[in-house]
């Protein structure tokens, strides 16, 4: 029963992740479609924008993918197994949906699918921003958090790995971009706001 349970949930896991990258591909196409977007002026480095997609890929395919669970290390439960855990990881990856959406439309059109400075640009600081710097990264690690309670096993630990990796990669690059735009104002909002965690981090 526990098994059935979880594999539903799994399924509902999955779907959340299908609707974070519609979503985030319908936002690419309707920007360029309705070219609201902003023109950049100047993009991350093309190695660390690789290397940050890397590791979201990395992030999703162990956040995804169901190795063989009788096989070590994937046989290795990091809590107790029990029957509102799943759940519970669902409703935490929901929340990071929901929260990354929010983020992405407080941005408007100086939303930019990797870290880029952009003509015309302006320093947003409430909704979302008013809680975390980077709340799209906060909410995708929500997800892949989510999806590690479902799993309950190395592979979802994994996840976390790469999507904190992913996380820092993007943050110190957006930092040092604002930054350099706003100088005295972003030193300012980042001395009153965490990056990541609300009052943490």
């Amino acid at each position: 029963m526990l098994h059935m349970a979880v594999a539903r949930v799994n399924d509902y896991v999955a779907i959340l992740w299908l609707a974070f990258y519609a979503y985030w591909a319908y936002s690419i196409f309707y920007e360029k479609a309705t070219k609201r977007s902003k023109a950049v002026e100047r993009a991350e480095p093309l190695a660390r924008a690789t290397a940050s997609r890397l590791a979201l890929w990395a992030a999703a395919l162990f956040s995804l993918v169901s190795f063989p669970q009788q096989n070590y290390p994937f046989n290795i439960s990091f809590m107790p197994a029990s029957l509102p855990a799943p759940w519970l990881g669902f409703e935490v990856g929901l929340v990071g949906v929901l929260f990354e959406v929010w983020a992405r439309r407080a941005l408007g059109g100086n939303w930019n699918a990797d870290p880029a400075l952009k003509k015309g640009q302006t320093l947003t600081t409430e909704g979302p921003y008013s809680i975390v710097r980077h709340p799209i990264y906060s909410g995708i690690a929500l997800l892949v958090i989510g999806s590690a309670i479902v799993q309950n096993s190395i592979t979802g630990l994994c996840g976390i790995v790469f999507i904190l990796v992913f996380a820092y990669i993007r943050i110190r690059e957006e930092d040092r971009l604002m930054a350099e735009k706003f100088g005295k104002d972003y030193d300012k909002y980042r001395a009153s706001v965490k990056a990541f965690i609300p009052y943490l981090v």
